[in-house]
C-alpha cells in the first residue's frame, strides 16, 4: 500500500522493502529475499546514488544473502563496496574494516588462501593501528589470520596463537 500511495522510490517504501527482504531471508526464503534485495539496491542506487552509504549497505546485504555456491558473485560486490568505502570513508574507517573482513572470509571460503591471508594481514595491521594491539577486535583478526595459515606455516600460526593467549590472559584474567 505504501508504494501505491507514496511511490516505489519513496524512502518509506524503500525502508519497508528492506524490512521485508530481511524478514524473507530470516524465513529462509532465499530466492525471494535476494530478488527483493536486488530491486531495493537498484532503487536506492537510482534515488540515493551508487556511492551513498545506504546504497552500499544494501549492496553488502545482497552479497551476504548469496549462498555458498555464488561466493564469486558476492566477491565482486564486496570488492566494489571495499573500493568505494575506502575512497569515501578512508581505509581505516570501521565500515571499511568490516567489509575487508567479510571479503577476506569469502576469499578463504573460495580457497583463495594467499589473497585471503594477505587481506587479513592488512586488516590486522589497520585494526592494530586504529583499535590498538590488545583490543578484542584486533585479537579476533589475529586469530582469524592464524587459522588461515596453511599447514606449511604452523610455526608462524602457533606464534600468533601464543600471542593472542598471552594478551587475552593478561586482559581478561
Amino acid at each position: 500500500q505504501k508504494s501505491r500511495l507514496q511511490g516505489t522510490e519513496h524512502p518509506d517504501t524503500l525502508d519497508i522493502m528492506e524490512i521485508l527482504a530481511d524478514n524473507l531471508y530470516g524465513q529462509s526464503k532465499m530466492g525471494e529475499a535476494e530478488s527483493l534485495q536486488r530491486q531495493l539496491l537498484e532503487r536506492k542506487s537510482k534515488v540515493l546514488g551508487p556511492e551513498h552509504p545506504g546504497t552500499l549497505n544494501s549492496m553488502a546485504t545482497l552479497a551476504s544473502m548469496m549462498d555458498t555456491r555464488r561466493l564469486d558473485e558476492a566477491e565482486g560486490l564486496q570488492r566494489q563496496i571495499l573500493e568505494q568505502k575506502s575512497r569515501l570513508q578512508g581505509t581505516e574507517h570501521p565500515d571499511t574494516l568490516d567489509i575487508m573482513e567479510i571479503l577476506a572470509d569469502n576469499l578463504y571460503g573460495q580457497s583463495k588462501m594467499g589473497e585471503a591471508e594477505s587481506l587479513q594481514r592488512q586488516l590486522l595491521e589497520r585494526k592494530s593501528k586504529v583499535l590498538g594491539p590488545e583490543h578484542p577486535g584486533t585479537l579476533n583478526s589475529m586469530a582469524t589470520l592464524a587459522s588461515m595459515m596453511d599447514t606449511r606455516r604452523l610455526d608462524e600460526a602457533e606464534g600468533l596463537q601464543r600471542q593472542i593467549l598471552e594478551q587475552k590472559s593478561r586482559l581478561q584474567g
